[in-house]
């Protein structure tokens, strides 16, 4: 039962991403027409977190979020 487990874990994403596949082309070519949209505004993530980072603004709120969400318990 265990070996059947793993292999229908390590199995069922990759028949999911082949049944997907067409449809994530489809994706990627509407996508392609904001190509440049999409990269300045990755960019623009990629400073602000890392200004936040030299300032220490992210570490505080890395803190604070543990902080919330610490406790959690999930139902399984």
């Amino acid at each position: 039962m265990l070996a059947l487990a793993y292999s229908l874990g390590l199995g069922i994403p990759f028949v999911v991403f082949a049944l997907l596949f067409e449809r994530a082309l489809g994706l990627s070519k509407k996508l392609a027409a904001h190509r440049r949209t999409i990269g300045l505004l990755s960019g623009a993530l990629l400073i602000a977190i890392g200004v936040l980072l030299m300032t220490g603004v992210w570490t505080t709120w890395m803190t604070e979020l543990q902080g919330l969400i610490g406790n959690f318990e999930p139902v399984v």
